[in-house]
């Protein structure tokens, strides 16, 4: 039947937008060829708002329209699901000493390491910008959240730093029998995990212990991460659990490694990327977006630590390098891993 333009055109804008919602993605689609005013409606910005409302998509979006957004996350979240990702490695400056912990936003990169330095790297072309000392001991870990980062050290403290001024503003330390802290995360408390087989979560104003997650682990904690309400652990046994913050209720085991967790990071979408001394890096799933989950390719090699975000994943090994796997698509070209020419890779 022949597209009628002005019987189309007579429709009501919300009347368009209940009915290509009650259709579906595809028929959207599908309809956007059929003619102008089919695609004047299927493209509408209102009902690419409502599509991400539904999905549940922050509102807070750097893409100019909301149609590119949607677009944006489905890409990715494809991507995520079938394991699709640029992988790029670059340098340290770390003189060759292990990569211990590393973490990143949207603006920078922090590295910590056996050299017991913890360094701030600019996200956008690569560049280190800032080196924080004062640890004793080895860094085992770091985290960020903000302008603030927390590394963690076999000198028994966790530090927390300014990131613009190089200032350590707190230091909370492990008093014996408690060991060296092995893992640091900062969302923005701050929770710690020992191998005295527990994880703490702090109030850093006031220097205070909240709560202890500790049993059913059986043996120490050698990974944190804490995303909103969900806190996650791994331990020397290679097995992770999810806690839930506020109640301190285990909800979830999940096993997959076959050695120690070394480091586990997730992002506000609910994936989960663990690596362990096995040499895997293995993403789960924690939502219902997508069933399965993804193990990486770590190249035969140790990660220590383990970063991620909505778009991407890097992480940093024995090796010296820090590796990074970009999901997101080409369109964050400026902005992410993976696709700026300043973290190639020259041996």
């Amino acid at each position: 039947m022949a597209c009628t333009p002005e019987i189309w055109d007579q429709l009501p804008a919300d009347c368009w937008e209940r009915i290509l919602l009650q259709a579906g993605l595809r028929s959207i689609c599908a309809s956007a060829q059929v003619c102008r005013s089919w695609h004047r409606a299927a493209t509408a910005e209102p009902l690419w708002k409502s599509l991400c409302a539904e999905q549940g998509l922050p509102v807070d979006r750097k893409h100019r329209t909301w149609l590119a957004f949607y677009r944006h996350q489905h890409i990715s979240v494809r991507n995520w699901r079938e394991g699709i990702s640029v992988y790029t490695p670059w340098p340290s400056q770390h003189g060759g000493a292990w990569i211990t912990g590393v973490a990143m936003d949207e603006t920078h990169v922090v590295s910590g390491s056996y050299d017991r330095t913890v360094i701030v790297w600019d996200r956008l072309n690569g560049q280190w910008n800032r080196i924080l000392r004062g640890h004793t001991g080895q860094v085992t870990c770091v985290a960020l959240c903000g302008r603030h980062v927390v590394s963690g050290s076999r000198d028994r403290t966790a530090r927390l730093w300014d990131i613009p001024s190089e200032r350590q503003i707190a230091c909370i330390s492990n008093e014996p029998p408690q060991d060296y802290v092995n893992s640091v995360a900062l969302n923005p408390k701050l929770l710690s995990g020992s191998v005295d087989r527990t994880a703490q979560l702090w109030d850093v104003e006031e220097g205070t212990l909240q709560k202890k997650f500790g049993a059913p682990h059986d043996d120490g904690v050698t990974a944190v991460a804490i995303s909103g309400d969900l806190v996650v652990t791994g331990d020397l046994q290679g097995i992770l659990r999810v806690w839930e913050a506020s109640t301190g209720q285990l909800l979830r085991t999940l096993e997959g490694h076959s050695d120690w967790i070394r480091s586990v990071a997730i992002n506000p979408n609910g994936i989960l990327c663990s690596a362990g001394r096995d040499a895997k890096l293995i993403i789960w799933n924690l939502t219902r977006t997508y069933q399965g989950n993804i193990e990486l390719d770590a190249r035969g090699l140790e990660m220590r630590s383990v970063a991620m975000d909505e778009s991407g994943i890097v992480a940093g090994g024995k090796d010296g390098i820090m590796h990074s796997w970009q999901f997101s698509p080409n369109e964050d070209a400026g902005r992410n891993f993976g696709y700026h020419g300043h973290f190639h890779y020259n041996m």
